[in-house]
This record gives C-alpha cells, structure tokens and sequence, in this order.
C-alpha cells in the first residue's frame, strides 16, 4: 500500500487531481446544434451532435429521425442561439455542400419547415396523443363477444368463485413446467445409453475417451442418468469423484468428467497414439 511521504505538497496533488485529463474534449470539427420544429411546440432537440463534414442530406437524415419529417419536405434555418436572429437557409439536397460552409457554431439553433400537410407532425399527433383516432365499441356491442375477458373471467368464476388472474396465471406456468418435464423425460427414452467400457466422443469439442460409468449420481442434484467418461487427454473437470467420493477410476487429475448421455457419441474411436501408428502405417503401405 502507498504511503505519502510529504515530498508532494497537499496543493501539488489537489492539482494534479483536478487537472483537465482531456477525457472531455471534443474536436473543433465538432457541432452540437439544437433542433426545432414548425410543428412540435413542446418538443426539442437540444445539442445533438454533427461534424461540420457532414453534408447537408446527411443533416437532414438525422434530423428525420429524430422529428419523423421527411427529407423531401424539410426547409432548414440556421439561428443563433437564442432564436431570435436567422444566420442562414440552408438550400435543399446537394452533392457536395456541407453543414460547416454554413457557418454554424455550437448552440446555434437550426429550425425546420414541415411542407408536407399530411406529416406525422402536422395535426399534433405527436404531442398530444388524445388527437390519434381510436377504435371503439360500445358495450352493448362489446358484451355481444365470446372471445373477450369478461366472458372468460365469468367463466372462470363459476367453475371457482375465488379465482382470480393471478391464480389462473400460476396455473399455466405449472402446466409449462409440466409439460417442459415431460418433454425431457420423452426426449431421454429416445436417448441410447453408452456401455460401460465402449470408446466415446463427447460433444462439445469432439474429446475421445473411454465410458466408465453410466447412472445416476446421488452426488449430483437431480434424478437424471450421467456418463462417466475416461478422457484420453486432460480436458475433463474432475479425477472420477464427486464431493469426495470415487465414482470410477480413471488416470488422474482432470482427465474424468461426468456428461449427459446425449453428448456422447460411442463407436470406434481410437486413442491419439493408435490413430498416428495407424495413419503411420497407411503411408508406409503407400510407398510399398
């Protein structure tokens, strides 16, 4: 642990802690514009963020996004900061213009003309929701339906006069649990167990080894069946026990592990060694 030692005066270190660290700076090539629109009285768009490079389509793509007007209808005017004095009117879709011939700084204020009287903006959609046009029924209407919840909800109330939403909802969630169980029990008929002392490979990563133990694990939590493998190599997680006790033997510290018996795929699998002398020996005949 670091000890001051005083050759470093209390001011020297407050200075050195409070120093601009640069972390905070920005390029000069960097602009921070506020937007308005004709239309949102309530909404603005403080200092988003542009490169004085950015050419003016790209301009109007961001503020598209962010106002919903469309590029085609969108007039743009530079103001200053305070939106009182119009600095500039930046023209419409150019190849080769961009926002910083325009001479905006940051803070300045650019105001966009909404031309197109069917915008999403135009009728106050955006700010006052209550204008949006709603579907609506009647409840004489709505009390003619089947497949609503109230006639679900009075169903449910006459099979049991104490149901509730929350009761009906921890229900199905147990029936899901029921059914996922019983998914997995299906899917573990299907599976064919390894035999003890027959060569595997076990997915993932395509590690060979010997089976040494098929069943289950009182060890392991649960009631599934596990394989009990032999690696050839040290890529398993254990010795052949689990917390303490030996399950099967096996050639040491990580060389055991304990898979599902879907992960293993048994046959003729052969040992590293076997497999070099074998394909050793296949070049040997070739050159005979």
């Amino acid at each position: 642990m670091a000890v001051y030692d005083g050759s470093v005066s209390m001011e020297q270190l407050r200075e050195y802690v409070l120093q601009d660290s640069g972390a905070q700076r920005v390029s000069s090539e960097t602009l921070f514009l506020s937007i308005r629109h004709c239309n949102l009285k309530t909404t603005q768009f403080p200092e988003l963020r542009f490169h004085r490079s950015d050419s003016i389509d790209e301009v109007k793509t961001r503020i598209y996004h962010a106002t919903g007007t469309s590029v085609s209808a969108m007039k743009l005017t530079l103001f200053s900061s305070d939106g009182m004095t119009p600095l500039a009117t930046i023209p419409g879709s150019t190849d080769n213009e961009a926002i910083g011939q325009f001479m905006p700084f940051n803070s300045a204020i650019v105001y966009v003309q909404d031309t197109d009287p069917y915008s999403v903006s135009a009728q106050g959609y955006l700010e006052d929701v209550s204008l949006v046009h709603k579907y609506k029924i009647s409840e004489d209407s709505y009390a003619k339906r089947e497949n609503t919840y109230v006639k679900f909800k009075q169903n449910k109330l006459k099979e049991d006069p104490s149901w509730t939403l929350q009761k009906e909802m921890a229900s199905r969630k147990q029936q899901q649990l029921g059914q996922n169980a019983d998914d997995e029990k299906e899917n573990a008929k299907t599976v064919v167990l390894p035999i003890v002392g027959a060569r595997c490979e076990v997915f993932p990563g395509g590690r060979r080894g010997t089976v040494k133990f098929v069943g289950k694990v009182d060890q392991i939590q649960g009631n599934d069946t596990w394989v009990g493998i032999d690696y050839d190599e040290p890529v398993g997680r254990n010795d052949g026990t689990i917390n303490g006790k030996r399950i099967f033997e096996c050639k040491g510290s990580s060389f055991g592990g304990f898979v599902k018996p879907e992960n293993v795929t048994t046959g003729d699998h052969l040992e590293a060694d076997d497999l070099d002398e074998l394909l050793s020996n296949n070049e040997s005949d070739d050159e005979l």
